[in-house]
């Protein structure tokens, strides 16, 4: 009879007031593979939830061994920790996670990371998301100039390549197919987005809000 022992770690990284979640880290002890950053859309753990597997993580638990994965550091366009489906209305460029983010790209090591975009279509027509997608990718095109930048993809699964397919809709969609990693191509619409200043942004959040 065999027997065999796996360990999670979770770290998770958040603000005082536990509202805004910055990045949860998944450490496969023991395992050898690739080290992966993934951007997503929003957190939903925080302070208290270190013992919590949310859908997301479940389905890359799911699939680490096909992807070679040995830890995941999760990180999203917009820090703040919402439970349903994120509001377009009102929201400004996330300047606190943004900071973050480049303090990770900053990082001795961060070009050792798989560079993951899987934010899925949902926020598309959003112009702060897409100021904060193109503000991210030029902080990956300045610390890391000729690195890759990947998507998550199956066999089965027809897609752009610049789809960035979210995590959940894999893991409802082609839970049972293999998933592996695929170049990302950059949107033009997105590499060559305009970027606005914030007051600008808030006003016409608070205009659209009129309507």
């Amino acid at each position: 009879m065999n027997e065999i022992t796996g360990t999670l770690k979770t770290t998770i990284v958040y603000d005082k007031e536990n509202e805004h979640t910055y990045e949860i880290k998944r450490l496969f002890e023991g395992v050898k593979g690739d080290d992966l950053i993934i951007l997503q859309l929003f957190p939903t753990l925080g302070e208290g939830d270190e013992f919590t597997m949310d859908s997301t993580t479940l389905h890359m638990i799911n699939h680490f061994r096909e992807l070679n994965i040995s830890s995941i550091r999760f990180i999203n366009l917009f820090s703040k920790r919402c439970k349903a489906r994120m509001s377009t209305r009102n929201i400004i460029l996330d300047e606190e996670n943004l900071k973050y983010i480049e303090s990770i790209m900053k990082e001795a090591n961060f070009k050792k990371y798989k560079f993951v975009v899987a934010f899925g279509c949902s926020m598309n027509s959003s112009s702060v998301a897409k100021q904060t997608k193109h503000l991210i990718f030029e902080m990956f095109k300045k610390h890391n100039p000729a690195g890759t930048i990947y998507q998550i993809t199956t066999n089965d699964l027809s897609q752009s390549k610049n789809s960035a397919v979210h995590v959940l809709f894999l893991g409802i969609r082609y839970s049972n197919a293999k998933w592996r990693l695929s170049e990302y191509t950059i949107p033009i619409a997105i590499d060559k987005a305009h970027i606005i200043s914030k007051t600008n942004t808030k006003s016409s959040e608070k205009g659209s809000t009129k309507e």
